[in-house]
């Protein structure tokens, strides 16, 4: 008895208790019906469940998400927004990196309902690129380094993508004909001379934040477009 009491509550102990003495209940009243179809649930603890437990419906913000990350940064500047292999960004430093490659983004003709591919390692660069499409007005598309190549020039070439974001030493994994291709390392310098604020213009909540494709493990792989909203 002690040690049942340690594993459970009183009100657990009655709840388990409840549910024990309706499915005795339903078993005798309707002995033809499989167990795993009598209900155990009292009432209670199906409003709890469908309505309840599911009532999140709440009002969004009307900000865009490179508004709440500006906000964000002007709030805590100092405090660390990514780490990785020993090294990190703080909110500050990281808007301001987003804001300069935002302003490269805009010159090569990045704007609202713009699909920018992001070929990247895992590193610092990879959000600073996020964050800076948004801020551009674009939406990004993730392409992992390490998926094969058809299927990237695939992705590129199915959700229209404008501009591809990577890096020199992945060169050869995209083929991108007719896509403006940015590579970060090599460009270092001419985006680090952009202002430090963000672009001038903005996108709404409806607007294109992102496109994520499916495994594609049943056949050809299936774009999914999302909004800030």
């Amino acid at each position: 008895t002690t040690l049942f009491r340690s594993l459970f509550e009183r009100a657990s102990v009655e709840a388990l208790a409840g549910r024990l003495v309706r499915l005795l209940e339903a078993a005798v009243a309707a002995p033809e019906v499989s167990i795993g179809r009598l209900d155990i649930l009292s009432a209670a603890e199906r409003h709890t469940i469908l309505q309840e437990w599911n009532a999140t419906e709440r009002a969004l913000p009307g900000a865009t998400l490179p508004q709440l990350f500006a906000a964000q940064a002007a709030a805590t500047p100092d405090a660390v927004a990514v780490v990785f292999e020993g090294e990190q960004l703080s909110y500050g430093e990281l808007e301001v990196r987003a804001n300069q490659l935002a302003h490269q983004l805009r010159a090569l003709g990045v704007g609202a309902e713009s699909v920018v591919g992001v070929c990247l390692e895992r590193s610092l660069e990879l959000v600073v690129a996020l964050i800076a499409i948004l801020k551009a007005g674009g939406a990004y598309l993730p392409l992992d380094p390490g998926y094969p190549r058809e299927r990237l020039n695939f992705m590129l070439a199915d959700a229209a993508a404008a501009v591809l974001l990577t890096q020199s030493g992945l060169r050869e994994r995209l083929e991108a004909p007719g896509v403006r291709r940015l590579e970060l390392d090599g460009e270092a310098a001419a985006i680090a001379a952009h202002p430090k604020r963000a672009p001038a213009g903005a996108v709404g909540p409806h607007n294109l934040a992102y496109v994520i494709y499916t495994s594609g493990s049943t056949g050809t792989p299936k774009g999914v477009a999302v909004t800030h909203g």
